[in-house]
């Protein structure tokens, strides 16, 4: 009787444990809007420093295929939105590792002395 509950009380605090369980957010691409609040709240919920990873992947994801100024006419500007097929059901870590697979793409640090 003794380990029962022993063992019921450890089933109902691991319970309790992965209810509190901060989820990961993710991009919902079901529509532009989602997409779009989804990666604010996927930002907003990362350190500052992750953030600025998270909002160059998301800049390289969008230049993806880009070779010159001519390739940039007629595109929106970069955001969630034109690369939401893409990344859905992501997280940040994994937007910010598709994007360090875009070899094509470079971006480089004019403020460096």
């Amino acid at each position: 009787m003794r380990k029962t509950l022993i063992c019921t009380g450890l089933l109902l605090a691991m319970c309790a444990g992965s209810a509190i369980a901060k989820e990961v957010p993710r991009i919902d691409a079901s529509s532009d809007e989602a997409a779009t609040s989804s990666f604010a709240s996927m930002i907003d919920a990362l350190p500052a420093a992750e953030q600025a990873e998270l909002a160059v992947a998301m800049l390289k994801l969008n230049m993806r295929g880009v070779n010159s100024a001519y390739d940039l006419v007629g595109r929106p500007d970069p955001s969630i939105v034109p690369i939401k097929d893409d990344v859905s059901g992501m997280t940040a870590a994994e937007i910010i590792a598709l994007a360090q697979d875009a070899n094509d793409v470079k971006i480089v640090d004019v403020t460096a002395d």
